[in-house]
Parts: structure tokens; sequence; C-alpha cells
């Protein structure tokens, strides 16, 4: 037994290795649960060798790794630097770095588990279409094979397995598939966890088009369905429709509008060999210190590379914005518009006219203040809402209801409280309190309304001001709204 001196600062948690690349890695990791932290040092070697190499002083909680050998296992802790000149314990992580060019490469790490894709078991027929972004994808490369993980197994199922290139942006309705390539058509044993499909003649994935996965479920019969592990893509990803009379065919897709768009799509590993005579490969990239209206563009060289070509865009735009060429491995982007998502691209210049292919990262700024004049006055309308994420609004003081969720939230409407839509905001408990996004203008020559209703016994809104979000005794009360009319009214307020 020894007895020793704590340290002043517990260990970080959380230590995870992400966005691995043939030459980086994102690190990042949560503060301990007590104790000041002035920095963290971090610590990677190739795996078990012990051979250390050293980042001092870093001051956020990710750091972009870069300068590793491709196809390497690396090992890396991290260690924070507590405010009284101690240390806190090491903690640390294994990862192995990806092929320099082309390798497998996965999409997806969601836990939903979903019995509609990659098909329906509960039919005797089902056809799927499943669409992945070149941005997702990256280099050309040789696709081999694509496993998915199941969640729970009930009965094997014959499929057809099909990839094609495509144009498309959006799974919203069906694409024409007369041209995709059957990679799969044989028997296989299922089972929860993961399932690889191996293809019969690989696919060659031109590195530049949007990648469609299609999945026929030519079983012939139904039975309890397969649950399979799924993602939310940030767009319309997937289609799928199912029968029991006769089986679908990539020859004659389904009639626009049938069948069910969604934005869940199967986690996916597309297996693909090393490309060895390629070494003009993709930066590593990461966004930090988002603001409203910028954010700073951080990279690490794909290989050996020191240019780089830079563009931008809001991603409801399609024209790009270029940069140039850059070479100091940061940028801030300055100028942008608050509460509005940006995609960034950039690919390796490595001379000779020879560049890699375009890797891409979204991010979104944060709000900004809000200014009112006379002409344009302020309005928010909750009515077309149709979950809880309240864009630019906090909720400091909240209501939490037995099954977890957590209250004020947006519900669709109890009929006769409804106001002219679908939702309103609903507050449970004594106390709760909904701030909105920050004024430039002196608040004091504004006024505010707003339409409520209540349900049981009456209560009371109050309006005010708060400083500090963390601490609720910073709210200042400026005027009493009153009560609202009771449920079924049309009260206002």
């Amino acid at each position: 037994m020894v007895i020793d001196y704590a340290p002043s600062c517990s260990p970080v948690s959380d230590l995870t290795v992400s966005d691995i690349s043939g030459t980086s890695a994102v690190i990042s990791w949560t503060p301990g649960f007590f104790g000041t932290v002035d920095s963290y040092t971090l610590e990677y070697s190739e795996g078990g060798q012990d051979n250390w190499t050293t980042v001092n002083n870093i001051t956020e909680t990710t750091y972009l790794l870069g300068g590793l050998d491709h196809s390497t296992y690396y090992d890396v802790r991290v260690m924070p630097n507590c405010a009284d000149l101690t240390t806190g314990d090491w903690v640390m992580e294994t990862f192995h770095t990806n092929c320099l060019v082309g390798g497998d490469f996965t999409i997806g790490n969601g836990t939903d588990a979903n019995n509609y894709l990659p098909s329906y078991g509960y039919y005797s027929y089902s056809y799927t279409q499943q669409l992945f972004l070149a941005s997702e994808i990256g280099s050309p490369r040789s696709i081999e094979s694509v496993t998915f993980d199941m969640a729970n197994y009930a009965v094997n199922r014959t499929y057809k397995i099909y990839l094609m290139h495509t144009t498309a942006t959006t799974g919203s309705d069906w694409i024409d598939a007369t041209n995709a390539q059957l990679v799969f058509d044989a028997p296989q044993q299922l089972q929860a966890g993961l399932n690889t499909f191996n293809f019969s003649t690989p696919f060659e994935y031109n590195g530049t088009d949007n990648l469609l996965l299609i999945v026929l479920d030519m079983t012939g019969s139904w039975s309890n369905g397969n649950t399979w592990r799924t993602h939310t893509a940030p767009f319309t990803a997937s289609r799928y429709i199912y029968q029991d009379g006769s089986a679908y065919s990539t020859s004659s897709i389904p009639s626009s509008g049938s069948g069910s768009s969604t934005s869940a799509r199967n986690n996916v590993t597309f297996g693909a060999a090393c490309d060895t005579t390629t070494t003009c490969a993709a930066p590593n990239l990461n966004i930090t210190g988002i603001t409203s209206d910028g954010a700073t563009v951080n990279w690490v060289a794909g290989y050996l590379e020191s240019a780089w070509e830079m563009e931008y865009r809001p991603l409801a735009d399609t024209n790009w914005i270029s940069m140039g060429t850059v070479t100091s491995m940061s940028e801030i982007l300055t100028g942008l518009t608050a509460n509005t998502a940006y995609k960034v691209r950039m690919r390796s210049d490595c001379g000779g006219g020879e560049y890699s292919a375009w890797v891409e990262v979204s991010f979104t700024t944060a709000c900004g203040a809000l200014t009112v004049t006379e002409t344009t006055p302020w309005f928010e309308d909750f009515e077309g809402y149709t979950s809880s994420a309240l864009v630019c609004w906090e909720a400091p003081v909240t209501y939490s209801n037995s099954d977890g969720s957590v209250f004020p939230l947006v519900y669709r409407n109890y009929g006769e409280s409804a106001h002219s839509g679908g939702n309103t905001i609903e507050f449970k408990g004594n106390t709760n309190m909904l701030v909105f996004p920050e004024f430039t203008n002196d608040i004091h020559t504004l006024r505010m309304s707003f339409w409520a209703t209540n349900y049981g016994s009456g209560t009371s809104a109050v309006v005010g001001v708060i400083t500090d979000l963390a601490d609720t005794s910073t709210f200042e009360v400026l005027g009493d709204a009153g009560t609202p009319g009771p449920r079924g009214s049309s009260a206002g307020g």
C-alpha cells in the first residue's frame, strides 16, 4: 500500500481520437471534475515504443495532431497542469492512422436502431437508396466491400447491393438508378453486430461525384424485422419503399413521390485498398474560434505539401469564395453572417500541377446581437417549430419531466390552446425562464408583446433582463405581464 498526495486537479475524461487521416487526427477530451487547470500537456508515441513527443501549453480541450506516419499505431496521452503548478494524472488512448490515400472509410457512428434501412423485413421485398456526398468520401478509391452494423438480429434476408455515381445532392425523391453497378448478389449469414458484404467486382469511385448505395431485399417472404444502426445526416439522405407482391428492380425506379424519405442513414464502412501510387493527400481541417461574424480555420498537411487552395461559402449558396493559395496553416474568416451555416473546403497544391482531392468541413456561426428599428421590429414565431431546438434562445431555468425530458419545449398544439399555427412553447413547474437573444438597442426604449394562455391554475409572467445565464439571481424584473387567459380563450399579453 502506498499513501500519496492527490493532485489538486483531476485527470481529463472522455479522451477521444477522431477525424483520423493518414498523417493526422483530432484529439479531444473533457476537463476533470475538480480543480483549476491552467493548461494541458499532450504527448504521442508510436504504439508501445515510449518515444514520446511533447506538446505543451494547450489551453483548449481539442488539439489537431499532425506530422504522423500513415498506417501506423500511435499512443496519445493528455495530462492537466493544475493552477498550483502541480500536475494531474495522464490519460491515454491508442489509435491507428489511415492510408495516406485511399483505404477504408466509415461514415456515421449513430446508435439509433432502424428497421427500414438497409431493408425492411416485415415485407417480402423492399428497395432503399442512401446518398453519401463526395465531401464525406474524399479521394478516388476502389471500393471492395460495405459493412453495416446490425443492432438486433431476427432472420436472414437475401440482398442485392448496387453502387452508382450521381450528381444528386438529396434523397428527397427517387434517383434514376438504371446505370447502377451490381456489386453483391450472394447468400450471406447475418448476425448481430458488424456484417461485411464483399463485392464480386470492386466499384471504382471517382472522387468527384456523390455515391448512391442501393439495397434490394429479394427475400420473398416477411418475418420479424432486423434492426440496424443509423445516424442522422444533415440533409435528406435516404428513401425507402416496400411491398409483398413482387421484387423491385433498378431498371425501373418507383414512381415519383412514392415511398418515404428520411435523413436517417446507416452507419457504414466502405472497404477499400490503400492507394500506394499517390502521395498528394488532402489536409485535415479543424474549425475553432467561432463567433457571430468569423471563425478560424486550422489545418495540418496531408503529407509533405506546403501550399493549399482554400474556398468557403454559406451552406445555402452554390458559389465558392476563393481565399487563393494559403501557406500559413491557419486562416481567419471574417465578415460572416450570424447564425448561418458555412462550408470550407481545401485541397493540397503538391506542385507541378498536381492537386489532392478537396476536403470539406461545415460550421455554424454564433448568434449575434439584434437591432430593432421603427421600420424593422423584431419578430419570433414559434408556431412552425417541431422540436425543442430554439435557435439562439437560452433556458437557464427549466422543469424536468419524469421521463428525463426538459421544459420549456415546443409542442404540437392542444387544439383550443393553439394560436394561428401548430406549436406553442409550454412552460411547466413553478418557475421557468426563457431568454431571447441580445439586442444592441437601449432596452428602455423597447416594448414587447406576446400571445399566451394558461391551463390549470392561473400563472403570471414577468419580463426582465439577466446579465449572467449561470446566475439567475442576476435576473431583474422590468414589468409584470399579468396572468394569461385560460386555455381555450384567445388571450394575449
